[in-house]
């Protein structure tokens, strides 16, 4: 690269220019497919471990009260029809 009265000029072939354009998209691309991978395991992992029973979904087990009052059973994986 020069630089002069004029500004920045690039002396590269436009060969050149092309062939680093695609190799800086190639290693986006593949960060980017190394990102989606280990999301990937980490869904995988969530998945297994709900499969499991080793996660549960929503608050602790226990009697929650809704907007009119009526007080329901959450037992850790899912609403009971008991009420109090």
């Amino acid at each position: 690269m020069s630089v002069s009265t004029a500004g920045a000029v690039d002396f590269r072939s436009d060969k050149e220019r092309i062939a680093r354009s695609a190799k800086l998209t190639q290693k986006e691309a593949k960060k980017q497919t190394q990102i989606m991978q280990e999301s990937a395991q980490v869904q995988q992992q969530l998945l297994t471990a709900m499969a499991a029973g080793q996660v549960t979904s929503g608050p602790p087990a226990g009697w929650y009260t809704d907007e009119r009052g009526t007080r329901w059973e959450w037992n850790g994986h899912g609403w009971t029809g008991r009420t109090a």
